[in-house]
């Protein structure tokens, strides 16, 4: 097999793969591809008979991986390592050099550089493409908790790892199959998106997470977290649901969880079996009806009527606790003009805060 390689002056050579090893090995090309291009962070010679590795490193983070797929069947192996904050390369090229089998190994960081297309989807950046698929694959669409499977992996790696009390808090929204029938799916989506916030609002380290299980169920793991401490988030997170008030339409409506939760006693304990007990384990029981948790337009004040469509959607979406920039994405307005249109509504309202707004209508339907 012979490979075209271009000279200085662009004029094709025809050489076999030994000759272009030769070249890179006693012209030191791949370094000048280091040093001088900075094409690749790190490339490596593994020579499989002596059990030599020739290294050319342009950062000490990467530790060379020769993968065996390129020894056993004799074909370039190409590796993608995605991480947090890059996306990275890992090519394997087999060749025989002086009889004998070596691997040139190279490994190029892609955050920035080049693309990925998917046929029918869209093309980006492979950090970027790679990022977006992972969440559709690893998180919920409507919450942004994850998925029931990926949740029950981390809470393994979780129960495996960890020597620190470890607490798991399950919870349940009352009443949603009601209110998917009184008003709509969409309702019940939105108490269901409400919850997620309201628990993700509560997690403590990089290490807690939340997971969506099936309907209207969720739980929460929380590292270095005992039973009283663990009580005390769950009354916090108690007592803010039933202080919110969320609106659909022209009803407002109050979020009603029953809260249980588990301690990490064994870390030899199946994962079902800790969400079982937390399940079992009652904290809070909110007893409420559906009547209860609803508050009609014409029962409560008609402050609100004196605001514009715009601003009447606005102040919807502050009492539904939603940021600026949440509003904005809502409205497809920028920022800037959600700031005008919130002062509008304070000096409309005659209050002067988000606070003072907020104590003062937020049991008043919009």
């Amino acid at each position: 097999m012979e490979t075209v390689l271009y000279n200085k002056n662009r004029q094709a050579q025809f050489m076999k793969k030994t000759e272009i090893f030769d070249i890179l090995i006693q012209n030191d090309y791949i370094l000048k591809l280091i040093d001088d291009r900075k094409m690749f962070e790190a490339t490596a010679i593994f020579d499989e008979q002596d059990k030599k590795t020739y290294h050319w490193i342009k950062e000490n983070e990467f530790d060379i991986v020769i993968p065996n797929e390129s020894f056993n069947t004799n074909e370039p192996f190409f590796k993608i390592v995605f991480t947090d904050s890059h996306t990275y390369m890992f090519v394997a090229l087999p060749i025989i050099h002086e009889n004998k089998k070596m691997i040139i190994e190279l490994i190029k960081d892609i955050t920035n550089h080049g693309s990925l297309y998917i046929d029918d989807f869209k093309d980006g950046t492979f950090h970027d493409m790679i990022s977006e698929i992972q969440t559709e694959i690893l998180r919920d669409s409507l919450t942004g908790a994850f998925k029931y499977h990926h949740g029950i992996k981390k809470l393994e790696e979780s129960i495996a790892s960890t020597e620190d009390p470890l607490t798991l808090i399950y919870f349940s929204i009352n009443h949603l199959l009601e209110i998917n029938d009184k008003f709509s799916q969409k309702a019940g989506d939105m108490m269901i998106t409400q919850t997620a916030r309201l628990l993700q609002n509560y997690l403590v380290s990089d290490q807690d997470f939340i997971t969506r299980l099936n309907g209207p169920r969720f739980f929460m793991v929380l590292h270095n977290t005992n039973k009283q401490r663990a009580y005390s988030i769950a009354k916090a997170i108690n007592r803010k649901a039933s202080q919110n008030t969320y609106y659909y339409n022209n009803e407002a409506l109050k979020l009603s969880l029953n809260i249980g939760y588990s301690n990490l006693k064994d870390n030899n304990i199946e994962t079902e079996a800790l969400i079982e007990e937390a399940k079992e384990n009652v904290l809070i029981n909110n007893t409420t009806t559906l009547d209860s948790l609803l508050f009609s337009s014409s029962k409560n004040s008609d402050a609100l009527k004196i605001l514009s469509n715009r601003e009447h959607e606005i102040a919807r979406f502050l009492l539904n606790g939603l940021s600026n920039s949440e509003i904005s994405d809502q409205c497809f307005i920028s920022e800037s003009t959600v700031k005008k249109h919130i002062s509008s509504i304070y000096a409309k309202l005659n209050t002067k805060s988000r606070a003072e707004f907020l104590s003062r209508f937020n049991n008043k339907a919009t």
